[in-house]
């Protein structure tokens, strides 16, 4: 890195992590850019569980200029915990932003097919009645 001896201070933390478009298939989170004296260079998406014994685990790096991330679900009955930290170009690293929790509704059974009405019985045709001799 280029400052690496002459910047040592952090980016600041990203602000307002927020979950949206919530599908059992993907989340998306949106941030507020964080800030720094020489510049961002970037942002790691961390996740985690609600586990306690969860640690955060690195899952994505972001370029400075984008503030979103859509994540695709694995298992949607699991809730998800995520957080973002700013890098800057020195490699210094923000404190994490707030935690997201996200359970997203599992996909709902499909619908039974409908059952046909029944077919009404064909109705006989009436039998012509014979003429009667005069």
């Amino acid at each position: 890195p280029r400052f690496a001896g002459l910047d040592r201070s952090a980016p600041t933390k990203p602000q307002n992590l927020i979950a949206s478009d919530v599908t059992p298939q993907a989340v998306t989170l949106n941030w507020d850019k964080s800030t720094d004296d020489i510049g961002v260079a970037g942002y790691k998406v961390y996740i985690g569980t609600q586990n306690p014994f969860s640690l955060f685990k690195w899952y994505r790096d972001v370029n400075a200029a984008s503030t979103s991330l859509t994540i695709p679900i694995s298992n949607p009955e699991v809730t998800h915990v995520f957080v973002v930290a700013a890098i800057d170009t020195s490699e210094n690293a923000s404190p994490y932003s707030n935690q997201v929790s996200v359970t997203p509704d599992p996909p709902e059974p499909p619908s039974p097919a409908p059952t046909p009405a029944p077919t009404p019985a064909p109705t006989p045709a009436p039998i012509p009645l014979a003429p009667t001799p005069p």
